[in-house]
């Protein structure tokens, strides 16, 4: 006789198998991708997640460090030769002299670029007296020139519109000079040899002054071209349009030391309105220690532009009106229609029908974070409803072609826990309790070992190669086939970002050395300088 192991009465009744669940989560460490977690974990530099690579609301940034920026200078040749300029500071003043290579340098953010301004030789004539400049450096804070953010929109065209970021003569704002010398450095061995009457610190107070006056007459001068951006140009690739830059602004960020510091090329790819309230800013952390130069994809536009309308290719039976984007495009739920099916689980003879009630997927800075809850009629009266947890991580895989592409590993192990809800006067029997361990257990399997591999994999494939027709065959291949044979290459994807932005003495494209999720796409790499 089958025994009674449960019974609701005159109320509906909530309850779970404890020992399932336990079983559950032995399971999930059991089959948890080990090697895939070291894999992230070293990537990330220990067990703490590195600092965030946050766009700060511009959908992309393609950022160089600073010795690359004044390698440039040098190898360009454009710093002025010489300087000269009369009556500065009244009658009988005058500056004049040569100047070293100007070379970026450290103390200021955002839109403020400092630069270090050298003479090798010179003179500062002043009050009939002539103070050598071998040596004195001057530090001056330039600004580039940014496309207003009111610009009209441009349809995209094959050749798109150039814009080059140079050094801009309008001044940044009221009462405020296009120039600003903010220090002026004198070494001992030349201050000793003024003359006397006034103090060095005097002295410095008129040269910033008239240096001051001087380059900002001359501003354009400097020549140099930080880098030229190809706007509202075509994609190659239809499917990648969404990548293509519409706006471009810059930012550096000030790292403490030249080294550690970054200049980036900021850019919107639609909406170019948004810059008006978008700050010249780049994340200190946009690129990666121990790596030269790196492109940034924002969470919020590969959301929107690849994964939401790429995620419905995952299931069997759904589309984009089953899901939608909150919380300003950074997670993406179901519609709570309970429409999209899973694949059956058959017990017995009976084939059971499992449901999403709820969908929810969230980046946690460095992983993928997909919270599932399945529902599953048992008998008339008796549902149970199955929460899962997966977490995973991007990386850099090469391909069986040798070529690039994007992979992904469980950062953790899975979470599966359950409850059963009853109707009122429902009686739950030891082959009814039996029937829902086994179902739990095979939706369980089902979920884990396909449909969130499939999730991943149709992240990664719209991401890389957009929503393509077969897109829903490139994710069976690669689930069947694994990443190296089926997943598409991810140079269109790189092309697309970043071949629109073109660097001082760059050679080559831009080459792919790590990628990772790290609150934006942060795509690591060599950019082919000389």
């Amino acid at each position: 006789m089958d025994a009674r192991v449960l019974e609701a009465h005159d109320k509906p009744l909530v309850f779970s198998f404890p020992d399932l669940d336990e079983d559950l989560r032995i399971e999930a460490l059991e089959k948890h991708d080990r090697h895939g977690a070291a894999f992230l974990t070293a990537q990330s530099g220990g067990v703490n997640p590195p600092p965030r690579a946050d766009t700060l609301g511009w959908d992309t940034v393609f950022a160089i460090r600073m010795p690359d920026v004044n390698k440039a200078i040098v190898k360009q040749k454009t710093t002025p030769p010489t300087f000269s300029v009369s009556n500065p500071l009244g009658e009988g003043s005058s500056l004049s002299g040569n100047f070293a290579a100007w070379q970026l340098t450290t103390g200021a953010d955002g839109e403020n670029v400092n630069v270090l301004v050298p003479a090798s030789s010179g003179t500062f004539i002043f009050g009939g007296k002539n103070y050598d400049l071998t040596g004195v450096t001057a530090t001056a804070q330039y600004h580039l020139n940014v496309i207003p953010p009111n610009a009209p929109p441009t349809k995209p065209t094959k050749t798109g519109t150039k814009h080059n970021i140079v050094v801009s003569d309008q001044a940044p704002g009221p009462n405020v000079s296009a120039v600003s010398v903010v220090f002026i450095d004198v070494p001992a061995s030349t201050s000793v040899k003024w003359p006397s009457g006034m103090s060095v610190e005097a002295v410095k107070g008129l040269l910033l002054a008239a240096m001051g006056i001087y380059l900002n007459a001359n501003i354009k001068d400097f020549t140099q071209t930080f880098a030229a951006v190809d706007l509202n140009i075509m994609a190659d690739q239809g499917t990648l349009q969404w990548l293509s830059p519409a706006l471009t602004s810059y930012a550096f960020a000030d790292g403490g030391t030249v080294e550690n510091s970054f200049f980036g090329v900021l850019t919107l790819t639609s909406d170019i309105g948004r810059a008006e309230n978008l700050k010249h800013e780049l994340a200190a952390s946009a690129i990666p220690t121990n790596q030269r130069s790196a492109f940034l994809i924002s969470q919020q536009l590969f959301l929107r532009e690849a994964i939401f309308p790429g995620l419905p290719h995952a299931f069997n039976n759904a589309s984009t009106s089953d899901f939608k984007l909150v919380n300003n495009d950074t997670e993406i739920i179901n519609n709570g229609s309970g429409k999209v099916e899973l694949d059956s689980v058959k017990v017995g003879a009976i084939d059971y029908h499992p449901y999403i009630e709820s969908f929810d997927l969230v980046i946690n800075t460095t992983e993928f974070h997909t919270t599932m809850e399945v529902k599953v009629n048992i008998s008339p009266g008796i549902d149970t409803y199955i929460t899962i947890n997966t977490w995973h991580g991007l990386k850099l895989e090469k391909k069986t072609n040798g070529k690039q592409t994007i992979g992904f590993s469980e950062t953790r192990p899975y979470s599966a826990t359950h409850r059963v809800h009853t109707a009122p006067g429902v009686i739950i029997t030891e082959v009814i309790a039996g029937i829902i361990v086994s179902v739990v257990g095979l939706v369980v399997g089902k979920i884990v070992d396909t449909l969130a591999k499939r999730i991943i994999v149709a992240i990664i494939v719209a991401i890389i190669a957009g929503i393509i027709t077969a897109i829903q065959l490139i994710i069976t291949e690669v689930i069947a086939k694994g990443v190296a044979e089926s997943m598409p290459e991810i140079d269109p994807l790189v092309q697309t970002g970043t071949s629109p932005i073109t660097w001082p003495t760059q050679q080559s494209q831009f080459a792919i050395t790590a990628v990772q999720l790290n609150e934006s796409v942060q795509l690591s790499g060599d950019p082919g300088f000389a």
